[in-house]
């Protein structure tokens, strides 16, 4: 997405941050930041939050504020969105939930989910990273493959 020219802002892991209530700080002052809370105008006219937890509502309500934004998307699975976020997201004019999981199957071709419930585990739970690896190594030969 940087080489489209997107501007990404990207949060800490919680391995990082240690704690959800920092990642979501962290989350929160991105969006203000690129939204043109701390500055005279914004950074873009369109924001993308993958994130389905109502905790960012007040953020969202928030730069949606600013004239300039033009449009606030909400990208989420489709278990992790409550029905009163879903609501309220609807409820903004400038804003739209978007599936998570219908963004993923319209992907290019080599593109692989390895989100949680996909991601390849051991018989004892811990991610295995032979299968990452292998799922990785199928989806990058069928994209050259298609690529030739």
């Amino acid at each position: 997405l940087a080489a489209a020219g997107y501007r990404l802002a990207l949060s800490p892991s919680k391995a990082v941050s240690r704690t959800q209530g920092a990642t979501d700080v962290d989350v929160a002052c991105a969006m203000f930041e690129v939204a043109g809370a701390f500055s005279p105008s914004p950074c873009a006219d369109v924001i993308a939050l993958v994130a389905g937890d109502a905790d960012f509502l007040p953020a969202l309500r928030a730069v949606l504020q600013r004239p300039e934004l033009r449009r606030a998307y909400v990208i989420a699975g489709a278990g992790a969105v409550s029905r009163r976020y879903r609501d309220a997201i609807a409820a903004e004019e400038r804003a739209a939930l978007l599936s998570l999981d219908g963004l993923l199957g319209q992907m290019a071709p080599g593109v692989v989910d390895l989100r949680a419930g996909r991601r390849p585990r051991r018989s004892d739970g811990v991610a295995d990273v032979e299968g990452v690896m292998d799922a990785l190594e199928k989806a990058a030969t069928a994209t050259a493959a298609t690529a030739n």
